[in-house]
């Protein structure tokens, strides 16, 4: 068995690519032309368009016995039935050509991906991998964009394996001006588990094939993870998950205000509250009693405890809410303004 590799290193991903990112064919393994196996192989590869563009995924099965013939086929997630189906047109005619006679192949384009063989792959990890490093390298701390993009890469792999797509695509902000873009996705045969060890294995050999370099795919039979420092994915029909930007701060300020709502409402039913003990108060007093004046000593006493406890209660809201940031109540809100 190999791996043909056809893109060299100096690629710019941002062409369309005119030949497979991938290419594999079992030279060991061969059928005779007229065979039962090349029969069934026509019969599982004549639908696969139709089929796989209907879903963006199919798997199945043709003949029986020692000539029966395993098939996938996938696309991308983020592109278009009709690209896909185009796609998986053009690989049913190439696997034949570029791989002829041979029990066991595959293509991969950056659309989509073929593959049979006469055995059941369906399910089986496989972690065999090619690496693809743009030539062209980050300027500025090489080192912490690195890390950006493995952070990125390992949400994106987390989010996937929580999709029926084992897709995901985002976006993370490096700097002002720069932006990481990133895609992963794993052949939907797969479990989570093993999406997840696919896509962790890839994303821990970008440090080594393309350190510090603006963008880099690494790809297999299983899946596949890619990054750019540009929009490379598409948003269509077939985006099964909406991109993820990881960016922190609208998150942080999300919930700071969130939280500075719920101390504000738990305030103010407190507030209110001890306004209605105090008018009650008042009032089963000036009924009882029957008193011209309304309020004895007594009273009063009651009324500033509550008060005091306002203020204690207001103090504790607006030392909480700094400890986040945020400042609800100034430092004039206290028992003399509640007393005017």
């Amino acid at each position: 068995m190999f791996f043909v590799l056809l893109a060299c290193l100096f690629l710019d991903f941002t062409l369309v690519r005119s030949h497979p990112v991938l290419q594999f064919c079992d030279t060991t393994n061969n059928y005779t032309s007229g065979s039962n196996f090349g029969k069934n192989l026509r019969q599982l590869l004549s639908p696969l368009p139709a089929r796989g563009s209907a879903t963006g995924f199919y798997q199945g099965t043709a003949g029986s016995g020692a000539d029966r013939v395993y098939g996938l086929v996938q696309c991308s997630g983020d592109v278009s039935p009709d690209v896909c189906r185009s796609c998986i047109n053009r690989t049913t005619t190439e696997i034949a050509i570029l791989c002829p006679n041979q029990r066991e192949a595959a293509l991969r384009y950056d659309e989509c991906l073929l593959r049979y063989a006469d055995w059941r792959f369906f399910s089986q990890l496989n972690l065999l991998k090619l690496s693809f490093p743009n030539p062209a390298n980050v300027s500025a701390n090489p080192v912490a964009f690195g890390k950006m993009v493995g952070d990125l890469l390992t949400n994106l792999s987390g989010a996937a394996a929580t999709q029926s797509s084992l897709f995901a695509t985002g976006m993370t902000g490096f700097s002002d001006t720069l932006k990481i873009y990133g895609l992963v996705q794993c052949t939907q045969d797969m479990s989570d588990g093993d999406c997840r060890t696919c896509l962790q294995n890839y994303i821990a050999q970008i440090p080594v094939c393309c350190n510090g370099s603006q963008g880099a795919q690494v790809l297999g039979l299983n899946c596949g993870v890619r990054y750019e420092i540009h929009p490379f994915y598409q948003i269509s029909q077939r985006n099964y998950t909406p991109p993820i930007n990881t960016s922190g701060s609208e998150g942080n300020n999300m919930s700071k205000a969130v939280l500075a709502i719920i101390i504000v409402a738990i305030v103010g039913v407190v507030l209110i509250l001890a306004a209605g003990i105090i008018v009650w108060i008042l009032k089963r007093k000036q009924a009882s009693r029957r008193r011209a004046d309304g309020i004895d000593g007594e009273d009063i006493r009651k009324a500033e405890v509550l008060l005091f406890l306002r203020k204690l209660i207001i103090t504790e809201a607006d030392r909480t809410s700094k400890r986040y940031g945020m400042g609800i109540f100034s430092s004039s809100d206290d028992v003399s303004n509640l007393q005017n």
